[in-house]
Formats: C-alpha cells, sequence, structure tokens
C-alpha cells in the first residue's frame, strides 16, 4: 500500500504534540487535551492514509482515559483502530495495544460483546509477537478473565487466572507504533518525542560553559527546571552533572544523588532501561560502601522494586520488595516508617499476584504499624485499610471487608478521592485491586 505524506505544517504538528505529550505525562491534562485538539486539526489535513492522524487520535483517547472520560476516549481511539486497520491492515502486529486499549474501555462499560471480541483480538496479535509470558499478555488475560467471570463463564476464567497477574493502574499500553517509519528516511527525529532513545549525554551548554560550576549549583539549576515544570530541561542538567558528581571516585553520595535523580526523571517519562541502569547503578555503588544493612541502601532496594512493578516484572519487584523489608527491619530493629511502607508495598506485590495468604500477612502486619505511627485517622492508613479490605473482598470475605470499609469511611478527603475500580496503594502507582 503506498502512502500519502505530506510535509505539510510538520513542524507545526509536531511542536504540539511534544508540548501535548509532556503536559500529559506531567499530569497536566487540561492542557494536554487542548494540545491534542490543535494537533488532531492539523494532522486531518495530512488526510487518511497518514499515521500521524491515527497516532494523534490515538494519544487523544488516552488523555481521555486519564481523565476517566471513557466515552470520548472510546470514541477517539475507535476512530484511531479503523484508521490503523486501513494504513496497517486488520492483523498488523501494531495493533495489538489499541485493540487491547478499547477492549478495557467496552469492559469499563459493560459492553461485554464488544470487550470480548477486542480482547481476543488483541491477545491473538501480542502473544504471537511477544509470546505468552509478557507482562502485557499477563494484563489482557487478567482484564478477559473479569469479563468471562462477570458473563458466568467462571471456569473460563479460572483457566485464564492461573498464568495471568494483575493489572497496574497505567492500564493504557504504549501507543501504537508511531508515525515515524512513513517519514523521510533522511528526516532526524532523535530528539522527537515519539522516539525515546536511550539517554545520552548531552553537549554542554553554552551558558555553563563559562562558569565554574560544583554540584551544587548543578543540584539548584535542575530544581529551579522541576519547579517550572521543564523535566526535560531538569534531566539535560542533572545528566550534565554526572562529570561533576562523580569526581575521581564514583563511590560518593553526590554521585548516586544525580543517578536517582536522573532515574526519576525517566520513570517518570516511561524510559524504563533508562530508569533501571540509574537505580540499579546507585544501588550498587551503596551497597558497596555502606553495607547490606544500611537505610540508604534499603532505599536503593525501594526504588528498584517500584521501577519493577510500574513495568510489570512482579518477580523483580517482589524480591527487591523483600530486599527492602529485610534491610528496613535490620536496620530499625522491627521499627519505623520506611518498614511499614516497605512491608505495605510487598504486601500490595503479593495480592496483584493473588498470593493473598501472603498478602493478608504483610497487610496485618503493616495495619498495626502505620496504626501506631500515623494514627487511625491518617490517609495512610486508610489506604491501607481500603486495600485490605479488597482482598477480603475478593477472598470471598464480605462482613470483614464491610468492617473495614466503614473503618476508612469519611476519612477519605478530596486530594485522596478514590477512583471507581482503583485504590491508592502504599506509595507506588494506583492499582486494580477489586474483582468484577
Amino acid at each position: 500500500m503506498e502512502l500519502a505524506f505530506d510535509r505539510k505544517s510538520d513542524s507545526s504538528w509536531l511542536q504540539h504534540v511534544e508540548k501535548a505529550d509532556e503536559a500529559q505525562r506531567a499530569g497536566k491534562y487540561e492542557f494536554a487535551e487542548t494540545t491534542w485538539m490543535i494537533a488532531l486539526e492539523e494532522a486531518q489535513e495530512f488526510g487518511d492514509l497518514d499515521k500521524r492522524l491515527p497516532y494523534t487520535l490515538e494519544r487523544l483517547a488516552e488523555c481521555m482515559w486519564f481523565q476517566n472520560r471513557f466515552d470520548e476516549s472510546l470514541f477517539y481511539g475507535m476512530r484511531a483502530l479503523k484508521l490503523y486497520e486501513q494504513i496497517l491492515g486488520e492483523s498488523h502486529a501494531d495493533l495489538g495495544n489499541i485493540t487491547g486499549n478499547m477492549a478495557r474501555i467496552y469492559h469499563q462499560q459493560k459492553k461485554f460483546q464488544e470487550a470480548e471480541k477486542l480482547y481476543k483480538r488483541s491477545l491473538a496479535i501480542k502473544t504471537s509477537t511477544l509470546g505468552t509470558k509478557h507482562p502485557e499478555v499477563n494484563q489482557l488475560l487478567s482484564g478477559f478473565a473479569d469479563l468471562l467471570q462477570s458473563l458466568g463463564r467462571g471456569e473460563e476464567a479460572s483457566q485464564l487466572r492461573t498464568s495471568a497477574g494483575m493489572p497496574t493502574r497505567k492500564q493504557w499500553t504504549k501507543t501504537t507504533g508511531s508515525y515515524k517509519e512513513f517519514q523521510n528516511k533522511e528526516k532526524n527525529l532523535e530528539d522527537s518525542v515519539l522516539e525515546r532513545p536511550s539517554t545520552a549525554m548531552p553537549p554542554m551548554a553554552e551558558e555553563f560553559l563559562s562558569r565554574d560550576m560544583n554540584f551544587s549549583d548543578f543540584r539548584d539549576e535542575a530544581e529551579r527546571a522541576m519547579q517550572r515544570g521543564d523535566l526535560v530541561e531538569a534531566e539535560r542538567v542533572w545528566i550534565m552533572s554526572l562529570g561533576v558528581a562523580r569526581g575521581d571516585d564514583e563511590n560518593n553520595p553526590n554521585y548516586c544523588y544525580a543517578l536517582e535523580a536522573i532515574a526519576e526523571l525517566s520513570l517518570r517519562a516511561e524510559k524504563y532501561r533508562d530508569a533501571e541502569r540509574c537505580f540499579q547503578k546507585s544501588f550498587d555503588i551503596k551497597a558497596r560502601v555502606l553495607g547490606r544493612d544500611h537505610v540508604a541502601v534499603g532505599h536503593g532496594a525501594a526504588n528498584l522494586a517500584k521501577l519493577y512493578y510500574t513495568m510489570c516484572d512482579y518477580p523483580k519487584a517482589e524480591r527487591m520488595a523483600m530486599e527492602a523489608v529485610n534491610i528496613f527491619d535490620r536496620a530499625s530493629a522491627g521499627e519505623g516508617t520506611d518498614l511499614a511502607c516497605a512491608i505495605h508495598n510487598l504486601a500490595t506485590l503479593f495480592h496483584v499476584q493473588r498470593k493473598y495468604d501472603d498478602a493478608e500477612k504483610h497487610y496485618q502486619r503493616a495495619m498495626i504499624m502505620k496504626q501506631k505511627l500515623f494514627g487511625p485517622d491518617h490517609p495512610e492508613t486508610v489506604r491501607l485499610l481500603k486495600s485490605y479490605a479488597n482482598l477480603l473482598k475478593a477472598t470471598h470475605r464480605e462482613e470483614q471487608a464491610k468492617h473495614l470499609d466503614d473503618c476508612a469511611e469519611g476519612m477519605i478527603t478530596g486530594s485522596w478521592k478514590v477512583v471507581k475500580d482503583e485504590n491508592l496503594t502504599g506509595g507506588w502507582r494506583q492499582v486494580l485491586l477489586e474483582e468484577s
């Protein structure tokens, strides 16, 4: 199929895409939505056979999803899917993501027949390209199993759940391909937000060349960028600081601080390989210098657990979360906020993997500690109560679950809003912990 590609207004469209993407990653959804709408008007000028149009529609659908505006998300997403089918063909591997996303929305709206059709289609594509053990396949299997349970097909659901893990809150999978494959091969897109290359050391900026900057100067510059909401600039400054932070010996706290700052920004941008490399390097340095029983090493383990949890790599996340608990336990003699939060996070990991006995044991221990540390009305305690209540519901102990829900009722303020089918859990992202 010969695809139309019009370079007219490409620069303006790309600028709006980059601004919308940056705003969306920062959680500024209202601004992101407005900017995606502008990008959509420009993309429509390229024609239906230009992939920039369905790409923009898909990202707009994603923005609506994060705002829980599911009808609008479905409208734009299905438009994108139909265009992708025209451009790529109905069985193309790139359609696995968007079909799965649309299945989730139909499921949420209780349009079960439409959801089942798209779940099956997405699973067929993803298992053939990613394999049966991939986290994205497990997410789909879990959603499909919940759908079958709602339809009264419990035996089929049970068979799926033997291999599926619970999906994380961020269910929306990565966008379908990118428009880059249809562009001129000579066009350099390394700086485009659609490419997301691994972090490379940028050239030293002119404004820094004439200044003799120490680590504190770099840190202050990065923090000012963060306060402005300029995450790209903050990352650039932190990367530039690495040489100064490292100095003659990498075994120092400034170097670890810079690595972890870059890792956190990479995690927010979903550049998981960069985040893993930086978190792991910092963890290795701390463990080597401070020993395995130091609190700082425990935080390093918790950082890696959080990263793997976000990536849906639950075995690695569980291993690092367990290590964090053990370190904090030894370092604090079984007490303290760090330990309580680490136990809560480990309970969450057991819960999402449906290891209910292990999860309950750790929820109970964390609850005793958090009530003592924070009191019964504190948001930390309330979050834990809600998560534990969801486990009790999942194991058919409704009366006990209702008791915990009653304890938490009225304690969650507007800033701790509970979204339908989602609950805040520990210090990590929201997680689906309810059975349909």
